[in-house]
């Protein structure tokens, strides 16, 4: 078993430092709950983004190791996103940042974007726990997030070579917006899709 299946908070953690705990309603998945981030889940979560990602990193070659440091860099400072995770018993199982509209940040080519619409970034499953709908779960959550924001657009970017349109098209019909890519590296374009809410 990998070393970020075993942390483990209890519920009564979580209640007394205040986290709300949301129950998932899924037949196949009675004991989830997604929840806000804690300090001490971050280990667990950057070990956990890095299994999931590195997954799929065969697409981006030489490349990884960049994306990888990109990876790590955002999980230092998250700021101002929300950090999910979704929770099992105790064991966090899959992550995703959700960044307000308007945040400014670095392309990892040095060009400065801010977003005009809230963005879902490094959705993370853990690579044992996949094909049990918890990405979708943790998107439905953005969805709703974002519409209580006020927002009327939800987006995220994706290398075009890890084909991962489909997951996000689980919960709604992203559309390409070519206008919001930016280069990664050399030969990588983030891609952008949106979804109108």
């Amino acid at each position: 078993m990998q070393d970020f299946m075993k942390h483990s908070i209890t519920k009564q953690d979580l209640i007394e430092q205040g986290v709300i705990v949301q129950k998932m309603r899924n037949e196949n998945e009675s004991s989830i709950c997604i929840r806000d981030a804690l300090p001490s889940d971050q280990v667990v979560i950057r070990d956990l983004t890095l299994a999931a990602y590195e997954e799929d990193a065969e697409p981006l070659g030489a490349n990884w190791e960049g994306y990888k440091n990109g990876i790590l860099q955002t999980l230092e400072h998250v700021q101002p996103a929300q950090q999910l995770v979704v929770d099992d018993n105790g064991e966090i199982v899959a992550t995703i940042l959700l960044y307000p509209a308007g945040t400014t940040s670095t392309a990892p080519n040095g060009e400065q974007r801010t977003a005009e619409f809230p963005e879902m970034r490094l959705l993370s499953v853990s690579p044992e726990k996949r094909e049990r709908g918890l990405g979708t779960l943790l998107m439905r959550e953005c969805v709703e997030r974002a519409k209580s924001s006020g927002a009327k657009t939800i987006m995220f970017h994706t290398p075009a070579l890890m084909r991962t349109l489909p997951l996000y098209q689980r919960v709604g019909k992203f559309v390409r917006a070519p206008q919001f890519d930016f280069q990664m590296a050399l030969g990588i374009v983030l891609e952008c899709y949106r979804l109108a809410l």
